[in-house]
């Protein structure tokens, strides 16, 4: 069992993965596999949790709209520390690439999402340049 606040988090922070894991409209395998093993990672959550809370972050990101991501969005960077917000943004990336490839539709979701938390430009593109091989705008 979490606290009220951690499920929040671990809430707020799986809706920001699915934001950009559906950016291009389709949720991959990989990406899912992604999501989950971050969760478990980064949240502690158990395995069936995980499956739970990764398949209910992807039916939001289908059913909401532009306000409802900047609302969450808000929400999270209102609670992150900027330690944690950097390391969302690298997971956004993770994500991103599981399936090899960081389309410029899934890249410019993780700027706004940045810019939303209010991430400098030089701490996206430090993070972003771990990724520079799997970036369509590179290749």
């Amino acid at each position: 069992n979490y606290s009220e606040e951690k499920a929040h988090y671990v809430a707020l922070y799986a809706f920001i993965l699915g934001r950009v894991a559906y950016a291009d409209f389709d949720v991959s395998n990989e990406e899912k596999t992604s999501m989950k093993k971050i969760m478990i990672e980064n949240s502690g959550v158990s395995t069936k949790e995980a499956e739970d809370i990764v398949s209910i972050a992807e039916q939001q990101n289908i059913l909401s709209g532009s306000t409802d991501h900047y609302i969450v969005t808000r929400e999270f960077k209102k609670i992150a520390t900027k330690k944690e917000k950097e390391e969302l943004i690298q997971c956004l990336y993770q994500v991103s690439a599981s399936d090899q490839s960081i389309s410029s539709r899934e890249e410019g979701e993780i700027r706004v999402i940045a810019s939303e938390l209010g991430i400098s430009l030089e701490s996206l593109v430090l993070i972003r340049s771990k990724f520079s091989q799997f970036r369509d705008a590179l290749k």
